[in-house]
């Protein structure tokens, strides 16, 4: 249906007009109705009282041309001649039309005076002799009742009718002028209806009253209260607080159009006592299985909400209890996590807030966290784009980067940068220059085909003894180009093009740090300078000139889990996870940690790890140590299988017999866990004794100094932060100061700029400041803990 989208607009312009002033012609539209004929439209079931749109036009007696196929409308007006005299009228209509006329301004007094029984074109006047009436009296300031029925049902369509004015020989369109719309007085079909609310919603909840009229076109609303016009309450909803200022006070409607006025029945709402206890309606568990919400039925007494001692969960205790924004909301917070699939029980005893209060007392509540969902593999290892530009400045990319290529006995240096055009066309690169980690201007003459890619290597000749790739410039001292740094392109006259800053520690795929694999800009939408953007090559040695093809499959869905570094009488291990519904062998797979040199722990071939299944290889076993001081694990694929990395974890210090992996089990984050699980499915995050509430920055000021930092104690014990750090971006050591319990403390950058903006909170703040600043886009920013370290040498 191609209905124009402005005449909703336009009919709530007309109707904000006085009714006395308004023009034109009310209209009707009955969309969906097939046939060409009138009698298909006054026979549709939707006709006269379910229009599909209700307007007034302020235009002369004519409706657009080529509006929609299988419609019908139906127009009505009072005509009020200028002048007495004989008239005679024309109708035209694509399909099938009728022209009625009354003998005054009543409905009931019409009778037809022309029709179209075919079609005609738009004011074709003369293609049927029954278009045109026969001469008709009319008296000049007397109101008389038309009305034009048409139907659609495909090719085009139109609406028209004209007139010949006694003393003129001139056809004409009737003008607005002498159109007033017609409409039936309005009549109400839904009336305001009134409510009781129990008294503990007051102020909480709002009430909304609804009148609804017969026929709503050219109708307006006006809500009263207590028979007063309220000021802006002119739509048919009129919605309010429900407070007890006023309640019991009565809100009606007043309809009107042209036609005349009606007013609703009269609503109120009131209060009443609240004799019903509140129900427990709904629990949930999420990630961190330490909280257990809980859902009422109605606001709760906040003192009887938020004692823990109102609430008892098997397993574990309550440390406190938070009662939640809507008022009929707690969230428990547990010393000892729920398990997942397991059956616990929960009793308790709260108040509603009514006077006197009504009071619940549950006991022996059954309820079961619900275990995990498995997380996609593809999820997790993120997806691949084509190639394309990762800059709006310029089409040119750097896609693939080969930093730290894996140790070779020849000595050859396989490292290298890929530039890719994503233009359709060819571009010159004559004079380009790459600079950061190493300096290097293209020759002249270098030309980048349309789709093609470039490799430019401290040593090409070492790159295509290897690779076999014959397009590899370069040739150039490159002793800072190694796992981190920063590579420039710029065009020939010296601008700058796109940066990228790079790294071999996490969120920088790890992968690509002496493994033989590269990094590759496998979603450049993410643009060039976000690690997100950014994956090891699918296999060892990369892609150098062509696109990075699909990672190999057969171990796509295997995943370090969980690792425990070497802790004294707490055996370390390594833990996979397989995230497929199906089982995988592992046969032939290795595992080693940061000497890649060493032949590391080779899986025995028949290992299978189940479906959603886990596999857990102990120190023991392994023949190697994770160091707690830091270290990075690695797992292989098969030689026979290409021997590409299937996953590797960088580790920092490493908390003695605290075990770090992925929660819930497969997810991309790695968390420090609240208990080692070899085996098993993860634990939840431990709780942080302190964590990173609030930060600023990027002031609105743009000033760096107003740049902050703040803290929060969710525990019941104050926390000494001697010894902690703040790193990242920034770098701040604290000294001996203490959080309390709940508490907060802000590291401004610059202290005495935060005393300047927040004056009443400089007791909250560190005495001095942190070195460095936040970055306003991607920044990371880490509080850290001192705590006991294994430092580990290999058995």
């Amino acid at each position: 249906m191609r209905v124009s989208p402005c005449l909703t607009a336009f009919f709530l312009a007309c109707a904000s007009l006085p009714l006395g002033a308004q023009q034109g012609f009310y209209r009707e539209y009955y969309a969906g109705i097939a046939g060409s004929r009138v009698a298909d439209l006054t026979a549709a079931a939707a006709f006269p009282d379910a229009p599909t749109v209700e307007e007034v036009v302020n235009s002369p007696l004519e409706t657009g041309v080529n509006v929609a196929d299988y419609y019908g409308q139906r127009v009505r007006a009072l005509l009020t001649p200028s002048v007495t005299g004989a008239y005679t009228f024309w109708v035209a209509t694509d399909d099938g039309g009728e022209l009625w006329l009354g003998t005054d301004h009543t409905a009931a007094s019409r009778r037809r005076i022309a029709y179209v029984s075919g079609w005609t074109n738009s004011r074709e006047w003369t293609r049927e002799v029954n278009q045109k009436s026969a001469p008709i009296a009319l008296t000049a300031g007397t109101r008389y009742y038309i009305e034009v029925l048409q139907k659609e049902n495909t090719g085009g369509d139109n609406l028209a009718v004209a007139w010949q004015v006694p003393g003129t020989t001139a056809t004409n369109v009737i003008p607005a002028a002498v159109l007033t719309p017609y409409l039936d007085p309005p009549v109400i079909r839904t009336q305001p209806i009134s409510l009781d609310i129990e008294e503990q919603w007051a102020g909480q909840r709002s009430v909304t009253f609804t009148v609804a009229a017969v026929r709503q076109g050219g109708v307006t609303y006006q809500w009263q209260r207590d028979g007063v016009n309220l000021p802006g309450a002119t739509a048919s909803v009129y919605t309010l607080t429900a407070d007890f200022a006023n309640s019991n006070r009565l809100f009606r409607c007043v309809l009107s159009n042209l036609a005349g006025t009606v007013t609703s029945a009269a609503a109120r709402y009131r209060f009443v006592p609240d004799v019903t206890a509140p129900a427990l309606t709904a629990w949930s568990v999420f990630h961190d299985r330490h909280i257990l919400t809980l859902a009422f039925s109605e606001p709760l007494d906040p003192a009887s909400a938020t004692n823990p001692a109102a609430y008892a969960v098997s397993g574990s205790a309550v440390l406190n209890a938070t009662l939640l924004e809507d008022g009929a909301g707690v969230a428990l917070h547990l010393d000892t996590a729920l398990t997942a699939g397991a059956v616990h029980t929960l009793a308790l005893t709260v108040q509603d807030r009514a006077v006197p209060a009504n009071t619940l007392a549950l006991t022996g509540f059954s309820f079961v966290p619900p275990l995990n969902a498995p997380v996609p593999a593809a999820l997790v290892r993120g997806g691949r784009e084509p190639a394309g530009p990762s800059s709006r400045r310029t089409a040119i990319a750097i896609t693939e980067i080969s930093h730290t290529p894996a140790s070779r006995s020849d000595g050859r240096d396989l490292r290298f940068v890929e530039l890719y055009n994503s233009n359709p066309f060819y571009q010159d690169l004559s004079g380009y220059r790459l600079s950061g980690v190493f300096d290097y201007t293209l020759p002249t003459g270098t030309v980048l085909a349309a789709n093609g890619y470039l490799v430019v290597a401290p040593s090409p000749a070492d790159v295509t003894a290897v690779t076999g790739l014959q397009q590899v410039v370069g040739g150039f001292e490159a002793y800072a180009f190694d796992g981190s740094g920063e590579i420039t392109l710029h065009d020939a006259l010296g601008a700058w093009l796109s940066t990228v800053t790079y790294g071999d520690d996490p969120p920088w795929p790890v992968a690509a740090d002496g493994s033989g694999h590269t990094l590759v800009l496998a979603r450049p939408s993410y643009g060039e300078r976000d690690a997100d953007g950014w994956s090891a090559s699918a296999l060892p040695g990369g892609s150098p000139g062509a696109a990075d093809p699909a990672r190999p499959a057969t171990f796509e869905a295997v995943l370090i889990n969980e690792v425990l570094a070497h802790s004294g009488a707490t055996p370390g291990f390594i833990e996979l996870h397989n995230l497929a519904d199906t089982p995988r062998a592992l046969g032939g797979c290795v595992l080693k940690r940061d000497d890649l040199g060493a032949p590391g722990y080779l899986i025995p071939d028949g290992t299978e790890i189940p479906a959603r299944g886990f596999l857990a290889v102990h120190e023991t076993a392994l023949g190697f140590l994770i160091d707690g001081s830091g270290d990075t694990v690695w797992l292989f694929a098969p030689a026979a299988a290409g021997g590409h990395v299937i996953d590797a974890l960088r580790l920092d210090d490493q908390q003695i017999g605290v075990a770090h992996g992925r929660f819930p089990d497969g997810d991309a984050r790695w968390n420090i866990l609240e208990t080692p699980t070899p085996g098993a499915a993860n634990t939840p995050r431990r709780p942080a004794p302190v964590v990173l509430n609030e930060i600023m920055y990027n002031p609105i000021s743009e000033d760096k100094d107003e740049e902050y930092v703040e803290l929060f104690n969710p525990g019941a014990q104050s926390v000494n932060l001697d010894g902690w750090k703040l790193g990242g971006g920034i770098d701040y050591a604290f000294g001996p100061l203490s959080i309390p319990a709940g508490g907060y403390l802000v590291v401004p950058r610059d202290p005495a700029a935060f005393a300047r903006l927040y004056p009443d909170r400089t007791a909250l703040a560190t005495p001095d400041g942190f070195s460095g600043s936040l970055a306003n886009s991607r920044e990371t920013v880490t509080l850290s803990q001192p705590v006991p370290v294994m430092d580990t040498a290999d058995p």
